[in-house]
């Protein structure tokens, strides 16, 4: 049987790399892209220039800004970034139908059994690079890893960054495998390293000697996962974007524009966090029974909790509802700074017809009330409660300070 040979093609900085795309003003200079409240967001992405002054994806603003003064900062663009996305998965296509999208910047490809049409896996990764840049833009790179399996692959694709070509083969994984580290792997967190490090686990090597019972013992199932991850073994197959796996939880979040202790600010905002998940629940036929609040306070700790109600909901109102609950019976301390719900625990093509008046009567409203905002925008038709809920907005591609008038939120 031949050896497989799967792809992780990781888009560089992306971001970052599609604004200095777009607008050549940006280009070799560092470009931090963040949401649409400046002030107070995190870095969504950091462009190389920047990534050499000491920043990372995931440091505040502020922070990173005060690293580096004369950073150009720019609001993200999220409909630019999937246009952007969807023209290079159609390259990918080119070579194989066995491509799974991974998030917006990273895909596997299955190129096993199309390879040798295209003169090997190697080629294959020159002609996607050079295609990105003749077809899409130049300043955009991508690393790509190949190896025997997905986990191996993607572990390859962060070696070289950017704009590299790692190549790993089936016997080369045990010493390949030597040179990673335990917080390299996807699916070992920060909690999970420290929880190896209290077994006085600190690599992978060390984490592949230890014995797989007594991670099972301490880990349960996930613990048989983990022996395997450190001998760079992996049998899960890439799924085609085609059979997508069902969502598993819904949800948004909001950095608010300042830290706050009013219980009633949050739940405004809360509100309409619910009815923009309610929206893309209904949207794609979802119903859930589990809300989940998270709570960030101005210390940057982070709170969370969740409620599974008996029955399964789209409507914002419900969900509300239920998030309200929450926040009710918390009892937290301090001020908060982000506030986010999700809805999990989901079904899909569940909903059935009902006879009750007042439930067909609900229904048609959130049918019709979805109709008008598809058409003229989000939020175009909202409830009284959320109609003043200052949020920050951003217009063009600069931050306005007023009260929100299109919904859009981080």
């Amino acid at each position: 049987m031949n050896e497989r040979r799967i792809m992780h093609i990781d888009m560089n900085a992306y971001f970052a790399t599609v604004e200095q795309q777009a607008d050549p003003a940006l280009r070799g200079k560092p470009v931090l892209v963040g949401g649409s409240n400046l002030e107070r967001t995190v870095v969504t992405a950091a462009s190389y220039e920047a990534k050499a002054l000491g920043i990372t994806n995931g440091m505040s603003m502020q922070d990173a800004l005060r690293l580096c003064p004369q950073a150009k900062v720019v609001v993200g663009q999220p409909e630019r970034y999937v246009e952007t996305t969807s023209r290079f998965l159609r390259i990918f296509q080119d070579y194989t139908p066995d491509l799974e999208v991974f998030s917006i910047d990273e895909a596997f490809l299955d190129v096993t059994g199309t390879e040798e049409r295209f003169g090997g896996a190697v080629a294959i990764a020159r002609k996607i690079k050079e295609r990105i840049r003749k077809e899409i833009g130049e300043v955009l790179t991508c690393s790509i890893g190949i190896a025997p399996n997905k986990l191996v692959a993607k572990l390859a694709s962060d070696k070289q960054k950017p704009d590299g070509l790692v190549v790993v083969t089936e016997s080369g994984i045990p010493a390949f495998m030597k040179t990673v580290a335990l917080s390299d792997i996807c699916g070992i967190g920060p909690r999970m390293e420290r929880h190896l490090l209290n077994l006085g686990i600190d690599t992978v090597d060390k984490l592949a000697r230890y014995p797989e019972d007594r991670l099972v013992r301490r880990f349960g199932k996930y613990g048989a996962l983990l022996h395997f991850m450190a001998f760079g073994r992996d049998d899960s197959p890439v799924h085609p974007y085609w059979q997508s796996p069902p969502y598993r939880s819904m949800g948004h979040h909001y950095t608010l524009p300042s830290n706050t202790h009013s219980l009633e600010e949050v739940k405004n905002v809360l509100f309409k966090l619910c009815e923009k998940v309610g929206r893309r629940l209904r949207a794609d036929h979802y119903m859930g029974s589990t809300v989940s609040l998270t709570l960030r306070r101005s210390d940057m700790e982070y709170f969370h909790k969740q409620h599974t109600a008996r029955d399964y909901m789209d409507d914002g109102l419900l969900i509300f509802q239920e998030a309200s609950r929450i926040v009710d019976n918390w009892g937290w301390c301090g001020d908060i700074r982000m506030v986010g719900v999700s809805v999990s625990n989901l079904v899909h093509q569940y909903r059935q017809g009902s006879l009750l008046p007042k439930e067909i009567k609900r229904m048609l409203l959130l049918e019709a009330v979805d109709r008008i905002n598809e058409h003229f925008g989000d939020f175009t038709v909202r409830r009284a409660r959320i109609l003043n809920t200052p949020l920050k907005v951003h217009v063009g591609g600069y931050v306005e300070n007023k009260t929100d008038l299109y919904g859009r939120l981080e």
